[in-house]
């Protein structure tokens, strides 16, 4: 659970917590329901997958815990690496026309 993370990071992730429990849930929660963007769409179907992919509030807590120093950043970057490495060589390998037009314009 996402308590169990913050568990691991000591007070920091006390106060992280702390303060995840009184603005980031609601903030996000705002977001998503006044905000459009992710209501049609490509930005819908991805939308729909992070929700059912993952604890949303996990997830938030471990973005703000990677983005709390450079330190941290440089971590999750790294950690990342070779995930994004992977997906990026698939959709250059990828056949689909609607792939190829996107990534085609914006992959390098």
């Amino acid at each position: 659970s996402s308590w169990q993370l913050l568990a691991g990071m000591g007070s920091f992730g006390r106060r992280l917590g702390q303060l995840a429990a009184r603005s980031l849930e609601s903030e996000s929660a705002r977001i998503l329901k006044s905000g459009s963007a992710n209501k049609r769409g490509l930005s819908k179907l991805l939308d729909a997958t992070l929700r059912e992919g993952h604890d949303m509030q996990t997830f938030g807590l471990g973005t703000a815990a990677a983005l709390a120093s450079r330190e941290r950043y440089s971590r999750f970057t790294s950690s990342m690496h070779a995930v994004y490495d992977r997906m990026e060589a698939s959709l250059d390998r990828s056949g689909s026309v609607p792939i190829a037009l996107v990534w085609g314009r914006h992959g390098d």
